[in-house]
């Protein structure tokens, strides 16, 4: 059976109960290619634009709440590890090359900061930000 190319969304089922929820700009070759490791007896498509896709995705998933998303999403490992209360983060030294200097100096300045603690209070205000602190 040949399928036509499809850009969407695309849900396995088994009994009738979705159990996952993908994306793909070919959704009939990644579902008949890629799930070897999920039980399945059927899946639907719903078409979107690619545009589309990231958004809708996380939609279904965050309201359906597939077995086989819950389960990828709980064992990923983070990206950086979390922070003991206890222990203080190193001090680095960063040494920048002399134009990367020049041009900081003269943002710093235009903004009516003092360079060295402009790029401290940037620094700390980006790892505050992503949570490294």
């Amino acid at each position: 059976m040949e399928y036509r190319r499809i850009a969407g969304i695309y849900f396995l089922k088994k009994a009738e109960k979705i159990v996952y929820v993908g994306q793909s700009v070919n959704v009939h070759a990644r579902v008949h290619s890629g799930h070897t490791d999920k039980d399945f007896d059927s899946y639907e498509v719903k078409e979107y634009p690619q545009e589309e896709l990231d958004k809708r995705e996380q939609q279904y998933i965050g309201k359906l709440k597939p077995i086989y998303n819950r389960t990828l999403r709980e064992n990923r490992r983070p990206l950086i590890k979390p922070v003991d209360e206890g222990m203080k983060p190193k001090l680095i030294n960063l040494r920048l090359p002399a134009a990367w200097r020049a041009r900081l100096k003269a943002h710093f300045k235009s903004q009516g900061q003092d360079f060295s603690n402009g790029l401290r209070l940037a620094i700390s205000q980006y790892m505050e930000r992503e949570g490294l602190k």
